[in-house]
């Protein structure tokens, strides 16, 4: 196993900023996955110029000490408060440069995050913090706590789930599946390759396509508005549109094979509104419970 320990007098070799900021940086080879927990500090992942992992972090040395651990293929990135400081706030920052294929496996108690521009395999969790996504590729899960996710230019599978905070997507490709608890879900641009879903608890979901809907979709919201905008493309599909009998209101712009109140599905009366259009065959459903259920031309 490599260790690299920043401790003692080795301090004295890292440059100093301010008063207890220090600065180092490490390089690996051979690195597959990386593993980072981070107390309290901030994340930036970009591309590498090369086949090497390039670390950069900057800290106060008299509240917590950077650990760098590479075991076999995988590096492990980790914080260590110093003993008897009491962990006062402080606040580092990490800056990570990867090639693409890096599986990553992140941890972040409270900062902001940023990726960009790299095909990986990503496993992310923040407690409260910013997050944002920039033309990555691949498999992203991402579970926040509080705080905003913006997602741009991606390619492939995006699970987020965002506790308390705003998830924006712009310009994406593949397979969706968006939750936020008490946040909107803002969705533009997107082709949708794979079933996908998009929900909110309390805020508005606005899903607007770039290009024929090209599988299922679903797109809901307990108290606020729900809507598909279609963009231009043709509305073909098995359409559901459902809402409150009293609280809610569905909008389409196009007539209703069936309508019908139905009373024994927990949520009170609700409408369910159905139509069947052009050849497709995907599943589109649009629900709110008290507030506006929406399909746009």
């Amino acid at each position: 196993m490599k260790k690299i320990a920043f401790i003692g007098s080795l301090v004295l070799l890292f440059g100093t900023n301010l008063s207890g900021q220090k600065q180092t940086s490490q390089r690996y080879d051979g690195i597959e996955s990386v593993k980072i927990n981070i107390a309290s500090g901030d994340l930036t992942v970009t591309p590498s110029d090369s086949k090497q992992v390039e670390v950069s972090v900057t800290y106060d040395d008299t509240r917590m000490m950077p650990e760098m651990n590479q075991s076999g293929s995988t590096l492990t990135l980790e914080e260590e408060w110093v003993k008897n400081s009491g962990q006062k706030a402080t606040k580092s920052s990490w800056v990570i440069k990867v090639p693409s294929g890096i599986a990553f496996k992140t941890n972040i108690g409270a900062g902001d995050a940023t990726y960009e521009a790299l095909e990986l395999q990503l496993r992310h969790n923040t407690g409260a913090g910013k997050l944002k996504l920039d033309g990555l590729s691949g498999k992203l899960k991402v579970n926040m706590g509080a705080g905003p996710v913006d997602v741009s230019n991606g390619n492939g599978e995006f699970q987020v789930n965002n506790g308390t905070g705003d998830i924006t997507t712009s310009g994406g490709t593949g397979q969706f599946s968006m939750n936020s608890g008490t946040g909107d879900v803002a969705v533009s641009n997107c082709k949708i390759t794979v079933a996908s879903s998009f929900n909110s608890g309390t805020g508005d979901v606005s899903v607007s396509l770039d290009g024929e809907l090209a599988a299922d979709i679903k797109a809901n919201s307990g108290t606020g508005d729900a809507t598909l905008d279609f963009n231009g493309s043709d509305i073909s599909g098995m359409i559901k549109m459902i809402c409150h009998e009293k609280k809610g209101k569905i909008i389409a712009p196009f007539k209703f094979d069936t309508e019908e109140v139905k009373r024994n599905d927990g949520n009170g009366p609700m409408w369910h509104k159905t139509a069947q259009l052009g050849n497709s065959s995907y599943r589109i459903r649009i629900s709110s419970h008290s507030g506006t259920a929406k399909v746009k031309e």
